[in-house]
């Protein structure tokens, strides 16, 4: 590591495993492959940190394949550092705008990274046992499942990859996964909270999909109304009532034709 290289200021939280990035940035950086890295003393030294952080740190790197440590010889980075591999997979609607902006976003994150990504899909049920099956042997560093919204499919993946799971537009609480979401509760919460400023008071709510797929949305509508004081009915009640309209994937244009049919019904509703 260059001796003039700026390191970046560590906060307090599992310094160790900021030093282990840092020094794992830095060989990247400075193309350190196959080089001795400065003794423990010195790293502490330029860390502001104590040895034994330091030793973890090293450690950490050491698990991963980036360094090998050999008594009395130091510590040397690794010929070259396997690029690591993300795995990503998602239903079988790759060509949906939200889908592709998602997987954009992830190929230029991993890019960035220098991450190799490899994709999969569940479109038919060969495929998606072969995928569970690849994932006992495949190396790799961590999985993103986007939309999948199927518990029961989550968790017997999890019986064939046991390592970083990242469920992207779903989260389950129970299993050991990180979910990622946007704010549809809040969205939804301010969509009725502005119809209700504009005096609206018979408000209705037309479901494109699966409620299960996005539960939240629909908890948004109705903590709204009931912080208002209005009792939403699940039943197709005359007011604030919601209507599940099943509308095949890919044929979005029928969203329009669905909410005027549901909107349709006597009483309507007034937004």
């Amino acid at each position: 590591m260059p001796e003039q290289a700026a390191l970046p200021k560590l906060s307090r939280h599992l310094l160790y495993e900021q030093v282990a990035e840092v020094i794992e940035r830095f060989i990247r950086e400075f193309g350190l492959w196959g080089k001795y890295l400065p003794s423990e003393r010195e790293l502490a030294r330029r860390f502001e940190v104590n040895r034994e952080t330091i030793r973890k740190g090293l450690a950490v790197l050491g698990k991963r394949g980036v360094i090998g440590r050999r008594e009395r010889q130091g510590t040397r980075v690794a010929a070259r550092i396997r690029p690591r591999v993300v795995v990503t997979w998602f239903p079988d609607r790759p060509g949906s705008g939200y889908v592709s902006e998602i997987l954009s976003g992830l190929a230029v994150a991993a890019g960035t990274a220098e991450w190799d990504v490899n994709y999969g899909d569940s479109g038919r049920p060969g495929d998606r046992r072969a995928f569970l099956e690849s994932l006992r042997g495949r190396r790799m560093d961590g999985l993103v499942l986007i939309s999948v919204s199927d518990r029961e499919l989550v968790k017997e993946l999890l019986t064939f990859w046991q390592g970083p799971t990242v469920v992207v537009d779903h989260c389950f609480p129970e299993l050991p996964v990180t979910g990622v979401r946007d704010d549809s509760q809040g969205g939804a919460r301010q969509a009725v909270e502005h119809l209700l400023a504009l005096g609206h008071r018979r408000i209705g709510y037309v479901e494109a999909s699966e409620r299960e797929e996005n539960t939240w949305r629909y908890d948004g509508y109705a903590e709204a109304l009931q912080t208002a004081g209005i009792q939403p009915e699940e039943e197709r009640s005359p007011a604030n009532c919601c209507w599940e309209n099943r509308i095949p994937r890919r044929r979005s244009s029928h969203l329009t034709t669905a909410g005027h049919g549901a909107c349709g019904r006597r009483p309507r509703p007034g937004a």
